[in-house]
């Protein structure tokens, strides 16, 4: 059988609410230099040139999905593709691009059929106009000035839970060796949240009581395993400032 535990402090629950506090003032530190980063590396981009900004910010997934966005085959994909076929607008008689290539994009190919540079020529085109949107998106962010979330209020919980068991007269403790089995109808259940612990005094009537750790979803009363449910709960709320 586990060693029996006296002591509360014994849990570690001294090191837990310490370990939860720090953990917690470093995630609002962390999280308020990141914010102070973000602005700065923003105001990097938008201090670059359009091309050098689009070849940052873009990548070739951003253009595979909006050339499917703008361009959709019938098999999910994309139109834009070498020897894809390639339809003229014709307005006398009637006849609308397919592909909108030129309307678009502003590139007009030759020939019926899609070249491997009519493709690039293309993506460059797509790429250059997602470049332009996102530089504008941002510009409006960061001319409205830094905003950043603040932690306003808060508080953390640190909770422990236990139980505590009456041994029986002759000071047995359930364990093998033929020693009589604890009396399981004077356990007392506790839940309760402790702040911190000083140690927990004897009195007379608690003579022959020991303090053991048990979770509360251990539903067996023959188990003898020495287990601690110690959890914590941090409940924070924010505010944007500019």
């Amino acid at each position: 059988m586990a060693d029996i535990i006296t002591k509360p402090v014994e849990l570690g629950f001294s090191e837990f609410v310490s370990k939860l506090i720090s953990d917690t003032f470093e995630a609002v530190i962390s999280s308020s230099i990141s914010q102070e980063e973000d602005w700065s590396q923003l105001d990097e981009l938008l201090a670059l040139d359009i091309d050098v900004f689009t070849s940052m910010v873009v990548d070739n997934e951003m253009i595979e999905n909006e050339l499917i966005r703008l361009f959709p085959n019938e098999e999910g994909g994309t139109a834009i593709a070498k020897d894809a076929n390639y339809t003229k607008a014709n307005p006398e008689k009637q006849v609308a691009e397919s592909p909108p290539i030129e309307t678009l994009t502003g590139y007009k190919p030759r020939g019926n059929k899609l070249t491997e540079n009519d493709v690039l020529e293309i993506t460059l085109g797509v790429k250059k106009q997602l470049g332009e949107k996102q530089y504008e998106v941002l510009s409006k962010v960061f001319s409205k000035g830094a905003t950043k979330v603040i932690v306003d209020a808060g508080k953390i919980n640190a909770k422990l839970n236990f139980s505590i068991l009456q041994e029986s007269e002759n000071g047995g403790s359930g364990g093998s060796g033929g020693d009589p089995p604890p009396d399981f109808s004077k356990r007392i259940f506790v839940n309760r949240g402790i702040g911190r612990f000083g140690g927990l005094s004897r009195p007379i009537e608690m003579k022959g009581v020991h303090f053991f750790v048990k979770p509360p979803s251990d539903a067996d009363p023959q188990t003898h395993s020495v287990k601690a449910n110690i959890y914590g709960e941090v409940e924070i709320q924010f505010k944007t400032i500019r």
